[in-house]
């Protein structure tokens, strides 16, 4: 499990995982994730579940700070794949 930061307008390169499932769970503010392209938008309490060979993206897309955790099964180090 990783707990991260996002500041204001940021994001994280689209990839996917081989083997690893991810859970992305927002602690505070607003999540848009893009899973194959389609934006979900996730807020404080909200959670979404990423399959496998899934292109995804999280984007901290308001001008507020935002956290979330973030947990991987299995973990995915060596897993990821920029796309």
């Amino acid at each position: 499990m990783i707990e991260e930061l996002m500041p204001a307008g940021t994001a994280e390169v689209r990839h996917s995982h081989v083997h690893s499932r991810q859970f992305f769970y927002v602690l505070e503010g607003e999540l848009t994730l893009d899973v194959e392209y389609h934006d979900f938008v996730l807020h404080k309490g909200e959670g979404i579940e990423v399959s496998p060979g899934q292109r995804h993206q999280a984007q901290n897309k308001s001008a507020s700070p935002l956290r979330i955790i973030v947990t991987s099964q299995p973990p995915s180090h060596g897993d990821r794949i920029d796309a």
